[in-house]
């Protein structure tokens, strides 16, 4: 790792900004751990000079886990921990920044709040001060200029993301995974977007509150699921006149799911694997809220907003790197054309069954090949395809929904895929423990928002004149110009 982007990562602050300003974070350097940094970037993990951003990526893990080894030994000098921990601090102030920007671009679409009000709870850190742990780990301790310490009047975000870390418990997870996901569980963050709705809700409550719009993403057998759940989960709190937190269901509920499942499927599911299924469900059902949260992808007055790219990495699966990137880019391959078509089917199929739009069902993929062939708007193919308005092109076409559901069903069936291989490895049990199906669903995501969904939705968003050029675009060509959608 060069000298330079080492004073960058672990010597410059991210914070939020103070006073009369347009932006919302400013960056600032911060001279001890600069120095620090150079004092100690003589001696390994730190001498490496790489540019492959692969290698990159791995030395950064190690220079992580080097500082972090040093701010946990209870025998290294007091200062030297407190400093490889503002190191950190400044490591991991951007990492809390992205995540926050993240946030607001997923719930923020009608600018209720700002990305300064997410980074007011965990943005908390000015780089004053410096800290270490308690002998047992439960307290901040604030150094002063004779390096005693005394306990903090104000916990830093950021040193409770060292405190919490553990990479033998938290199933090889990376710092940068685990700060992403407590910033994402802060409980100040998850309470104040809780007063605009956006609850943290339980897999059981998910499961028990799903619409039928959002059954019409999932797969016929996800539904049925869904469908088994509601026969008899739902039924028992609508019976017992149930209120507040779903809990988990109970051996007789999931007995009897199996018995209503087993009449239209001859293999029977233990109740360890139905529950990791609704588990699987559950995550999908997280993620649809998140992205049916966002702005629309084709509105009328062409604004582009535009959707930054997610750099996190998979890092959760101790699989050799080679064989992971293998497999995943091959059921991505298969997940995408797969999900195309499936989405294309099922918008067909309900064009056929409503009375206002069953006439345009033969002319929905006439009317994307004008879309994503020829370059046309809504707008223009409304007479194209004798359509009275804009309105109606953008609720029969809806490129922007289509584009959602096919994202949808690929997470769907790429975590399913990741967990199956996962067992295989012998690397989780079945089911999963809960932090890891989260984890590994959040990263599911991300992955495919990178390789596909991120520039499928920008370029969706730019307006007239855009170019379709992205893979998801190029492999709904192909699936419109072949003959696969009419077929049985």
């Amino acid at each position: 790792m060069t000298r330079i982007n080492l004073l960058r990562q672990f010597g410059c602050l991210w914070q939020l900004s103070l006073g009369p300003t347009s932006k919302s974070y400013t960056h600032k350097t911060v001279s001890l751990a600069q120095q620090f940094v150079q004092e100690t970037s003589d001696s390994p993990p730190f001498t490496t000079d790489v540019s492959d951003f692969g290698v990159c990526q791995e030395q950064n893990q190690t220079v992580t886990s080097h500082l972090l080894d040093s701010f946990k030994d209870p025998e290294a000098a007091i200062r030297n921990r407190a400093l490889a921990g503002l190191c950190l601090r400044c490591y991991l102030s951007q990492i809390i920044l992205k995540t926050c920007q993240s946030l607001a671009r997923q719930f923020s679409s009608h600018r209720q709040f700002s990305l300064r009000d997410l980074l007011s709870f965990v943005l908390t850190d000015d780089g004053k001060s410096l800290v270490v742990l308690s002998k047992d780990g439960k307290f901040q301790l604030t150094l002063d200029s004779t390096n005693n310490t005394q306990k903090s009047t104000f916990d830093i975000f950021a040193v409770k993301i060292l405190q919490t870390f553990n990479a033998d418990l938290v199933a090889g997870m990376s710092l940068d995974s685990w700060a992403a996901l407590q910033t994402r569980q802060s409980p100040d963050l998850k309470a104040f977007l809780s007063e605009y709705g956006f609850r943290a809700l339980s897999d059981w409550a998910l499961l028990n509150r799903v619409s039928k719009t959002q059954l019409t993403w999932l797969t016929p057998s996800d539904r049925l699921l869904i469908e088994a759940f509601h026969q008899i989960y739902r039924r028992d709190r609508c019976q017992q006149a149930q209120r507040g937190k779903c809990p988990v269901p109970t051996a007789s509920q999931l007995e009897q799911m199996q018995m209503y499942l087993k009449k239209y499927n001859e293999n029977s599911l233990s109740h360890q694997k139905l529950l990791s299924d609704l588990k699987r469900v559950a995550a999908q059902l997280r993620s649809y809220d998140v992205w049916n949260n966002r702005e629309s992808l084709d509105d009328q007055n062409n604004q582009a907003s535009g959707l930054a790219a997610i750099d996190n990495a998979i890092d959760s699966l101790k699989i050799e790197q080679q064989e992971l990137s293998h497999f995943i880019h091959t059921q991505l391959d298969l997940a995408l054309t797969q999900s195309i078509v499936q989405a294309l089917r099922s918008q067909i199929e309900t064009l056929r069954k409503s009375r206002a739009y069953k006439p345009f069902a033969d002319q929905f993929v006439h009317g994307l090949r004008l879309y994503y062939e020829q370059g046309f708007t809504l707008r223009e193919i409304v007479p194209k395809l004798g359509m009275t308005s804009w309105d109606q092109a953008r609720r029969i076409l809806n490129p922007g929904k289509l584009l959602t559901r096919v994202r949808s069903q690929v997470v769907s069936q790429l975590l399913e895929q990741m967990l199956n291989k996962a067992h295989q490895m012998g690397l989780t049990p079945q089911p999963p423990q809960q932090d890891y199906l989260t984890k590994l669903a959040e990263q599911v995501e991300n992955f495919i928002d990178t390789e596909i969904f991120n520039r499928a939705a920008e370029e969706l968003r730019i307006g007239q004149n855009r170019s379709l050029t992205s893979d998801y675009a190029n492999r709904l060509r192909q699936v419109l110009r072949s003959d696969v959608l009419s077929r049985n």
